[in-house]
């Protein structure tokens, strides 16, 4: 065996606790090869707390949202486009428009979300905001969406925030 190949095997022996721990939690990832481009997906929160409903028993009995919810945020936007990503995305310059004009957006689907609900604060344990580069939307663009979530949803001091970034636009400001 080359020793180039022995490290990598030796490295995988490591890892594979780790790996092991994670696929008992319900963590997995799946690569899919199409076209030529792979796409990693990675399934968040864990699966097994995933519980398929339709939007009409969701809309039809608020109380149906008095859970355990996750609430993901999608922001299609990135300052570039690599090639092994598989989200619904575009490349986009971080002083654009059409960043102000997403935000707009979030916060009426958020506002017509609360109505559906009759007003009923839904709990949220976790929020994730991802989809490409959440971090090309500006400080104030990112204070009105965590606060279009903050007045809509049950939050707590406890809710986890997780927020995809890219080290060309990650600020201590955008984290803060």
């Amino acid at each position: 065996m080359h020793t180039l190949e022995a490290s990598a095997s030796k490295k995988m022996d490591e890892l594979m606790p780790a790996i092991d721990r994670l696929h008992r939690e319900g963590i997995s990832k799946q690569l899919t090869i199409g076209n030529k481009d792979s796409n990693i997906v990675v399934t968040y929160p864990p699966s097994r707390l995933a519980s398929p409903m339709d939007a009409e028993d969701v809309y039809s009995d608020p109380q149906n949202l008095l859970g355990r919810n996750t609430l993901y945020v999608h922001v299609p936007y990135c300052d570039g486009i690599c090639s092994y990503c598989g989200f619904a995305r575009t490349a986009i310059e971080r002083e654009d428009p059409r960043l102000d004009s997403y935000v707009n957006l979030v916060e009426q689907e958020i506002g017509l979300l609360r109505r559906a609900a009759q007003d009923i604060l839904i709990p949220v344990e976790t929020v994730y905001i991802g989809g490409c580069t959440p971090t090309v939307l500006s400080e104030k663009q990112l204070d009105r969406l965590l606060g279009a979530v903050q007045n809509s949803f049950a939050v707590t001091p406890d809710t986890e925030y997780t927020l995809e970034g890219s080290p060309e636009t990650v600020t201590r400001e955008k984290v803060r």
